[in-house]
């Protein structure tokens, strides 16, 4: 439904993100979803990957990510808003997640609902991945 809303012009793309600001909050900017990120590995003691780094994986794709662990091959990717409105960005984000796992980086998302809602979530997920990744 709201993908023919944004088809109609921007007035209309405005009344979608309304809409769905109402639904479950204003998400925030990349860089401020971002900035909850560092706090929360902060809080709970995790590694500080490195962060927008970017991969050339191939000559017609490249790929920034916005936090890479490089010694346990694992990249974070954090999803606002914006993930869920644009469906390029999301097969843009799908492809780049394939191309990053042919060359060996795993792939693992949160979205601003999980940071938010539950953050012992991601800090278990994250420890998970971190460990394992260690031991392999």
């Amino acid at each position: 439904m709201y993908f023919d809303l944004a088809n109609s012009g921007r007035r209309r793309l405005s009344t979608v993100r309304t809409i769905l600001g109402a639904i479950d909050g204003q998400p925030p900017t990349e860089s401020e979803l971002e900035a909850m990120f560092v706090r929360l590995l902060e809080r709970h003691r995790l590694p500080t990957p490195q962060r927008q780094v970017t991969f050339e994986w191939s000559e017609h794709e490249s790929g920034r990510v916005d936090f890479w662990y490089p010694d346990r091959h694992l990249i974070v990717e954090l999803d606002g808003r914006r993930f869920h409105l644009r469906n390029a960005s999301f097969e843009r984000d799908l492809r780049r997640g394939a191309l990053a796992l042919a060359h060996g980086e795993r792939t693992v998302r949160f979205t601003h609902l999980q940071l938010t809602d539950d953050p012992n979530y991601v800090v278990r997920v994250l420890r998970s991945l971190l460990a394992e990744s260690a031991a392999g």
